[in-house]
């Protein structure tokens, strides 16, 4: 049902949203657009009161709005409150925290892309209107889950990507040629450590120079027969992605324009064609598509690009136009440049699969910044987020990439990456034999929680709750649980700036007209601390501009130990006392502060520093940050009781603990009442099924856990079309005993098998002695374990690190219930 005054139209769609759409010219539309694809009305009952103010009354919300300036004088009452008044919201994708989403959430389309049915093909048209605004009120009752599903029932689901994307990626900014990486492969092998995706970065082209660099034509002294190598990766069962700079069309207007559509649809669908199974659309380099406008990023044009040839690719291969190979891709995130979070701006950006950070560096401090950014772009449905893990740039030490293995391991996507002048690569060989151990201890345990991973990515299409979320997105009201994780990575310490406290005495700087600060000096200034503007206006009406060169001395003293890190891109050279500690000829790539120095605590230190300054660079500091107790970490759990899964203990929440982790350790956690289906060993994924599954059960007497684990085919979009499988449990105690319900499965597969080789492992909680266990009313026999403090969390032996445990081995038929009971000794 719709009303219309005065060029605005008001329509009822489906689960509480009002749209209210405005056009000069009343070219009034509901074809699919860009940011919202899908628009479903519906009756509702109202009440309308007519005059010079429009009122309209239902189920306790009242729009009133002048007659003659609809939209724009639009307020929403909810029982007699303002909870909404319009004030020219854009398009907009940051959702607000779960404790503070809103009663009304405002999203607007404009500028409307219209999408043509057939998609982005040759031929088609896109149609742009600058000029209309069309407004969705969201009608959440404050419930963050009801804004979620609200969101997606307009701006599409989110997708799945295929099912090998979750295991380990080798990814590397580097030159290979075909030989190379075969032998990178034989190492995997060698070393036993599992291997499902292979990133090609740009190098696979003929040409870098910035102009001929970012064309289609793969460079043949690399890969001669480009065909025959994708066949050879796909005979060892990897997945191959090649990275694409892509450079606009000088004769096209924009990305939309049909020039820009043939050659782009002709070029990626020629190496898909050839057996390339993704491509990595990457806007962070020289280059950015153009978009039709300016309220629209560049990235949420290429993600819909890239995403909408490559479903096209492939559907063009099935027989069934709803089941077909998934899409997948990757992308920049919009609004996250190289690892700074400005604000998801696009209602689209959730739609697509594998997002990614930018170039991060590789010091400790940053996993923190990547932790807190996943859960920001989760927040806002982002699900598939993906790191370089180990950092783009830099060197990190031995603590600092087990740490960043640690945290890819619980992250959306495992891809560690590096530039070509990293020292060690990121490959796990390059350290030594105990750093190698431990990260493959850590691969193996994300090749066993895979479905874990998998389960929570089906639900996400559906809840858009994401993946890796915060604590948060289950525990709204906690305040705390705002900013905690149940799987915490152990960070370096973060950043300061320092102050005047830090200082001993002022910080003295020249400027001079020269930058080798020959001559003369143009001005001198005293600071109270090293941070200079560079661009200061008053500098500058001393003739301190352009390039220049610049001399600073300074005092600096801390009371604990701290490490030095630069901020600034200026070719310098840096003494500490009469040691040099830096020196760059040239300006830093990096955007992001290089580690200096490690100083003592109550020792001061001379800083001489001497620079040139360029163009473009705004600033000159100092930071630090503490040296941090070695695996410290402070760790908030909220209520119910949960397993520490590497020490002996069930702690009850709310509850704050501060503990160090060894090296091999990090901080996990489960509540009481879970249950994890875990894969028995580590595996291809193309190869990973649930012949042999491993029940791994957290004991709780007080919660009543009620679940599923999710299966289908891995690879095309039948289940969005109900050809999956869901295997529900329910877990609880009563009268003296663990229950776990197995039920009969939601089978619409044909493939999988029906009857398991299955273990039950129950991690026990002190006091618990098991007497007997049934399965479907039948004694079975079980083995009892002391707890094994040795062995790492979340694997597939009978006997765990956590706690004293059973182990029950039996044949599972997904056809039927099944029901175990662990019998206590009263």
């Amino acid at each position: 049902m719709e009303l219309l005054f005065n060029k605005t139209k008001i329509h009822f769609l489906e689960n509480d949203i009002i749209r209210i759409e405005y056009s000069p010219d009343c070219s009034f539309s509901d074809k699919p657009t860009l940011f919202v694809p899908f628009k479903k009305e519906i009756r509702k009952a109202y009440e309308i009161e007519e005059g010079e103010q429009i009122k309209i009354t239902f189920d306790g919300y009242q729009l009133v709005f002048d007659k003659e300036k609809p939209l724009f004088t639009l307020r929403v009452y909810k029982d007699g409150n303002l909870v909404y008044r319009y004030n020219g919201v854009s398009a907009n994708g940051e959702l607000p925290l779960p404790i503070k989403t809103p009663e009304v959430f405002p999203l607007m389309d404009a500028p409307k892309v219209y999408i043509p049915e057939e998609g982005y093909v040759p031929g088609a048209f896109f149609k742009i209107d600058k000029y209309s605004k069309d407004l969705y009120l969201l009608l959440t009752s404050k419930d963050h889950r009801k804004l979620r599903r609200q969101y997606i029932s307009i701006t599409g689901k989110n997708k799945m990507p295929r099912h090998k994307y979750f295991g380990l990626w080798h990814s590397r900014y580097h030159a290979y040629d075909e030989k190379e990486i075969k032998d990178t492969i034989a190492l995997y092998a060698k070393h036993k450590i599992p291997l499902d995706i292979l990133v090609v970065d740009t190098d696979w082209r003929v040409g870098l120079d910035g102009a001929s660099g970012t064309g289609y034509e793969v460079n043949k002294a690399l890969f001669p027969n480009v065909e025959s190598f994708f066949h050879s990766c796909h005979e060892q069962n990897l997945e191959v992605v090649f990275n694409d700079h892509p450079l606009p069309l000088k004769e096209a207007d924009h990305a939309l324009s049909k020039e820009e559509i043939a050659y782009r649809y002709e070029n990626l669908t020629k190496l898909l064609g050839k057996g390339l199974d993704s491509w990595w659309y990457d806007r962070n380099w020289m280059c950015s598509l153009k978009s039709p406008s300016k309220r629209i990023k560049p990235e949420a044009i290429g993600d819909y690009i890239f995403d909408d040839i490559t479903k096209s690719f492939f559907q063009s291969f099935s027989l069934d136009f709803d089941c077909y190979t998934r899409p997948v891709t990757m992308s920049n995130i919009s609004e996250i440049s190289n690892g700074q979070y400005k604000g998801i701006a696009d209602p689209s950006t959730h739609r697509y699969t594998i997002q990614w950070s930018g170039d991060i560096p590789s010091q400790g401090y940053f996993i923190a910044n990547e932790i807190a950014n996943m859960i920001r772009c989760a927040n806002s449905m982002i699900g598939y987020y993906s790191s370089d893990v180990g950092g783009h740039l830099g060197n990190p030490t031995k603590e600092e990439y087990v740490r960043w293995i640690q945290y890819g391991v619980f992250s959306p996507v495992l891809r560690p990456h590096c530039t070509n002048t990293a020292k060690p690569s990121r490959e796990m060989w390059n350290y030594d034999d105990a750093t190698l151990q431990i990260a493959k201890k850590y691969i193996d345990i994300r090749y066993r929680i895979e479905n874990v991973l998998y389960t929570a990515a089906y639900k996400h299409v559906y809840d858009g709750l994401g993946i890796c979320r915060g604590l948060s997105a289950c525990y709204p009201l906690d305040k705390k649980a705002n900013k905690c994780l149940l799987v915490a990575p152990i960070p370096g310490n973060p950043l300061q700036h320092l102050d005047k406290a830090n200082h001993s005495g002022l910080t003295y700087v020249s400027y001079y007209q020269s930058p080798d600060c020959s001559g003369k000096a143009l001005a001198s200034r005293r600071y109270k601390t090293l941070d200079l503007d560079l661009n200061d206006k008053k500098l500058s009406e001393k003739g301190v501009k352009g390039n220049y060169g610049y001399k600073i001395k300074t005092k600096v003293a801390f009371k604990r130990d701290v490490n030095l890190f630069l901020d600034c891109r200026d070719p310098m050279k840096i003494y500490i006392g009469s040691k040099k500690v830096y020196e760059s000829s040239e300006t830093a790539y990096s955007q992001y502060p290089i580690k200096l120095i490690r100083l003592s605590a109550n020792k001061t230190y001379t800083i001489r520093i001497k620079a040139s300054h360029n163009n473009g660079n705004d600033r000159c500091r100092l930071m630090y940050s503490y040296v941090k107790e070695s695996g410290k970490k402070t760790i908030y759990l909220p209520e119910g009781e949960w397993f520490a899964l590497n020490e002996r203990r069930l702690y009850n929440g709310p509850f704050t603990l501060k503990k160090t982790y060894a090296l091999e350790e990090m901080p996990l956690f489960i509540k009481a009442g879970t249950l994890l289906p875990l894969h028995k060993k580590a595996v291809n994924l193309s190869l990973a099924k649930f012949d042999d599954i491993v029940l791994d059960y957290y004991a709780s007497k007080n919660r009543v856990n009620e679940s599923f684990y999710y299966e289908d085919d891995g690879e095309t979009t039948g289940y969005l079309v109900d050809m999956y499988r869901i295997n529900p449990y329910k877990t609880y105690f009563e009268s003296g005993k663990y229950v776990i319900e197995l039920k009969t499965s939601e089978d619409h597969l044909l493939t999988g098998a029906k009857i398991r080789n299955a273990m039950l492992k129950v991690h026990l909680q002190d006091g618990d002695y098991v007497d007997k266990v049934l399965i479907n009313g039948q004694e079975v026999f079980f083995r009892k374990h002391k707890r094994h403090p040795r062995i790492y969390p979340l694997g597939s032996e009978p006997y765990c690190r956590d706690s004293r445990s059973i182990d029950v081995r039996f044949r599972l038929d997904i056809r039927k219930d099944t029901k175990v009971e662990v019998m206590l000794i009263k």
